[in-house]
């Protein structure tokens, strides 16, 4: 909405999503005018982060994995009033997408993440919806112990480190992330 009450049109995803990158940064340079204002959320796309470290890392298990993926988020988060790690939904084996894109359904092996399951390979350790199911949650369940106020959002839970924050939705069918961010940015 405007600052009148008068809807913004947007007619894709792509184009919300700029749409509310511009208002953050109005909002933030009237945070720096008014010094009341001190609410800041930040909201991260979880498996964006993972992809994101596993080009600049070479974990050799899970558990460095997990080690990286709360460094970063306690760097990260720690000047924000709460932290939303939302993760994609890969509840859906063989959806619509993955055939799309891969062209068949993936035959890759499915790991239960733990801390001891290796990672030789990251492309091919994430070329599995259940490995990246099971991933989520493990991360998930990583990031919730973080001594920042954090909600998790995975396809099995809503989770809240701190009793003052509300989870704001529940679990949501929602394949993406981004989609679900959008939610959580409202």
């Amino acid at each position: 909405m405007n600052s009148d009450g008068s809807l913004i049109p947007c007619v894709g995803k792509s184009e919300l999503i700029h749409t509310l990158e511009n208002m953050s940064v109005q909002k933030d340079s009237k945070l720096q005018e008014d010094s009341d204002l001190t609410s800041t959320h930040l909201i991260i796309d979880g498996m964006s982060l993972v992809h994101e470290l596993l080009s600049s890392v070479q974990p050799k298990t899970c558990q460095e994995l997990a080690k990286a993926f709360v460094r970063t988020l306690e760097h990260r988060c720690k000047n924000y009033e709460c932290t939303r790690i939302i993760f994609d939904n890969y509840a859906k084996q063989n959806c619509i997408k993955d055939i799309m894109r891969h062209g068949q359904t993936s035959k890759s092996s499915s790991y239960n993440v733990v801390d001891t399951t290796p990672i030789t390979d990251s492309k091919s350790f994430l070329s599995n919806n259940g490995t990246k199911d099971s991933q989520t949650i493990y991360l998930a369940e990583k990031a919730i112990k973080i001594n920042i106020p954090m909600v998790t959002v995975t396809r099995l839970h809503v989770h809240c480190n701190q009793g003052t924050f509300e989870p704001t939705t529940g679990v949501s069918s929602h394949e993406e992330a981004d989609t679900v961010m959008i939610l959580h940015a409202a």
